[in-house]
């Protein structure tokens, strides 16, 4: 698990290795933000096992608020990298 400050917000990362929905492997990076005015938020940037970065996926827990820009930029570079 990575931990990375984003003021006002921290975020931590953890990578995922398992099967989707749709029954295909995916490796996925769950992201936990804490830190703002609300809530903690959940999000997750997922990609078929063997697909391109390019094919990545974002998805947001339902009971998660918005999720600020900056972390998603970041979430994103991120993924880009490790994904």
């Amino acid at each position: 698990m990575k931990a990375v400050s984003l003021p006002p917000f921290e975020v931590t990362v953890q990578a995922v290795e398992g099967v989707g929905v749709d029954g295909v492997d995916e490796v996925s990076l769950e992201f936990k933000v804490v830190g703002g005015a609300g809530p903690s938020l959940w999000f997750a940037i997922f990609k078929p096992e063997g697909a391109s970065t390019s094919e990545a996926c974002l998805t947001v827990d339902p009971q998660s608020g918005p999720i600020p820009l900056p972390v998603v930029a970041w979430a994103v570079s991120y993924a880009e990298s490790h994904l």
